[in-house]
């Protein structure tokens, strides 16, 4: 066919699809493609392409631990091997334990979600033992953000001294709070824990917690949790997870 002729058959196609022959139709039958890409399928559905992921997006959700994890970590400190272990059941951390070989306990706090909701909270320390009765009025979770970018959450509660060997408190002594968390993600990076053991997607971020007066760094991976948290010097890290 000459090139005069596929001039006048284009021009042709082109009259009919025009608004003033609205009697015209294009039947097609399979897939329109651009450039080898689908773009309408042979049933008739635009294909949408999937939206970039911004490789500086960090949702928290995502790092959260399984919901009946046991998470294990250690540090030294002077001379003396601690060994913390947190344990969470259907998504709830319900104990965290800090231990030396010896058997003492140097910290902990046991949590039992009673049957009206609110929680009875066992705190152990070197030196004395607090039992409080705490309510959670309202709470919030960390919103997706991206490296560098701060985000908050919060917990407003009330809590009742129902029992303490510790000096200055007193059963019955009710308290309102509200603790807000402050957290910046600096960076995504491989973290190496244990003997030659790797996790790939993980993130280094800045937290401002309550009960420090000044920030401490923490690590998070996808799918298990935290996995290094405490003093900047001298934080504990992850040992195993299950």
């Amino acid at each position: 066919m000459k090139k005069s002729m596929l001039s006048l058959l284009a021009l042709a196609i082109t009259t009919s699809l025009s608004a003033g022959a609205t009697a015209a139709s294009l039947d097609v039958h399979g897939d329109i493609k651009v450039n080898g890409k689908t773009v309408i399928d042979s049933k008739g559905n635009l294909i949408q392409p999937a939206p970039a992921v911004d490789p500086l997006l960090v949702d928290m959700v995502e790092y959260e631990p399984a919901p009946n994890a046991k998470l294990t970590y250690q540090r030294t400190l002077n001379g003396i091997v601690e060994t913390s272990v947190i344990s969470y059941e259907d998504g709830r951390e319900v104990s965290t334990i800090i231990t030396q070989p010896s058997g003492k306990v140097v910290w902990g706090a046991e949590r039992v979600l009673q049957a009206n909701g609110e929680v009875e909270v066992t705190t152990t320390t070197e030196v004395c033992v607090k039992i409080a009765r705490m309510n959670i009025e309202a709470s919030s979770g960390f919103y997706p953000t991206t490296i560098g970018s701060p985000i908050s959450r919060f917990d407003k509660f009330s809590s009742e001294i129902l029992n303490s060997s510790c000096v200055d408190d007193v059963a019955g002594t009710i308290i309102h709070a509200i603790e807000l968390y402050n957290l910046v993600p600096l960076a995504k990076y491989e973290y190496q824990y244990g003997e030659g053991n790797s996790l790939k997607d993980c993130v280094l971020a800045e937290l401002d917690v309550p009960w420090k007066d000044d920030h401490e760094y923490r690590t998070y991976c996808k799918g298990v949790g935290m996995v290094e948290y405490g003093d900047k010097g001298n934080p504990y890290k992850l040992v195993s997870f299950e």
